[in-house]
């Protein structure tokens, strides 16, 4: 898999916390999953800030969830990209 240059990681890694605020959840869904691709656990953090920002006190978390399967389905595509490309 290509690693990409330094500023495209740095904007992977920035854009979703900027689209928890200011983006709907479908496009930091995405935004989470791009930068998945490059930092899987960081759609795990995301998950979890969505749900202590937009979800406190409510008993069943979407967002940690999302983001833990978000987190596990980059993992694996990294895995077959890495495999396949190698």
């Amino acid at each position: 898999m290509m690693i990409p240059p330094k500023r495209l990681r740095t904007f992977f890694a920035v854009f979703p916390f900027v689209s928890l605020f200011f983006f709907p959840w479908p496009m930091t869904l995405i935004a989470a999953f791009a930068a998945g691709l490059v930092f899987p656990p960081l759609a795990l953090v995301i998950g979890v800030l969505v749900d202590i920002f937009y979800h406190p006190g409510v008993g069943w978390l979407v967002g940690t969830v999302s983001g833990a399967v978000l987190t596990c389905v980059a993992y694996g595509v990294r895995y077959v990209a890495k495999t396949r490309l190698l």
